[in-house]
């Protein structure tokens, strides 16, 4: 299965001497890990709530894109979410991640029946040893929302055996902050819901609290939205230029932009205006820039 998403970290190549050797070459980002940025109060005291959105809204992205191309990830968590240079994320660590459509499976730990992810983040059906599904993947998406949210993990100062006991038998939940924004909130005690058919999936939860269109002055709905997930790709060259034919991919509003081609109408700084159509335009960063096709 090809995963080429400006919210999945890419992959571009697998390097191997001989059957005791195995590496990959991986997109470079030089922001680290959201763990490292959550636990850095020294040169990140504050996080914003705004800064907190477009985390939340990123990462539930990414795993849409990923369950559009029936990839489990089963192990997600701020450490596996890493971020550019823009402090935008990207899903990364598919180490324990399994492909339907390939039968794969990318850790020898990877079982389709039984317990695998990172205890503070696994779903109640899995430490029940429960089939893996979507559902507990929304789960570990909540607990990666208190991350984000506390800036600590979820049952810090636990026992394996009390994390197992709260979460799969007292259906208890990590405490909240009483600052926690109203909307993360909503997210988050929808996805960690004890029932794993009650949970959204990923394609609810973008849709419905991050589906939100834009409409200018002249009354047209998403004639020009700005949008940080949308890569751009070019047949040549490192650089975007006017009146050059681009292909968009990434997430537009709801929409998934599947290699959609359009014309480059304005730059301006690092943001390019690229028109797909009369009635629709979109404003894309030129750091998204993939230079190959």
């Amino acid at each position: 299965v090809k995963l080429r998403s400006p919210l999945v970290v890419q992959l571009y190549g697998i390097a191997t001497r001989n059957t005791s050797y195995f590496g990959i070459v991986l997109e470079f980002m030089d922001g680290g890990s959201l763990r490292e940025r959550l636990d850095d109060v020294i040169e990140h005291p504050v996080i914003e709530a705004t800064q907190m959105r477009t985390w939340s809204r990123q990462i539930a992205n990414g795993m849409r894109y990923l369950y559009s191309r029936e990839v489990e990830h089963r192990d997600l968590k701020t450490s596996n979410v890493l971020l550019d240079q823009n402090s935008s994320c990207k899903i990364s660590d598919f180490g324990l991640a399994r492909c339907e459509e390939l039968k794969s499976r990318l850790s020898s730990t990877t079982r389709r029946h039984g317990a695998v992810g990172t205890l503070p983040f696994m779903a109640p059906e899995v430490l029940r040893l429960k089939p893996f599904s979507e559902k507990a993947d929304v789960y570990s998406y909540a607990m990666t929302l208190i991350e984000i949210v506390t800036r600590k993990v979820p049952w810090k100062g636990l026992t394996n055996e009390q994390i197992m006991m709260q979460v799969a038998v007292d259906k208890s939940h990590p405490d909240l902050p009483a600052d926690t924004p109203s909307d993360l909130k909503s997210i988050i005690e929808a996805c960690w819901v004890h029932e794993a058919a009650a949970r959204p999936s990923f394609e609810d939860i973008v849709r419905t609290y991050f589906g939100r269109t834009k409409s200018t002055s002249s009354g047209v709905n998403d004639r020009i939205e700005s949008h940080n997930d949308v890569s751009l790709t070019v047949d040549e060259g490192s650089a975007v230029s006017v009146g050059q034919r681009v292909t968009l991919t990434g997430l537009y509003n709801r929409e998934e932009l599947n290699s959609k081609t359009g014309v480059v109408k304005s730059i301006d700084g690092d943001r390019a205006i690229v028109e797909l159509s009369k009635d629709k335009v979109v404003t894309v960063s030129t750091t998204n820039l993939v230079a190959w096709t």
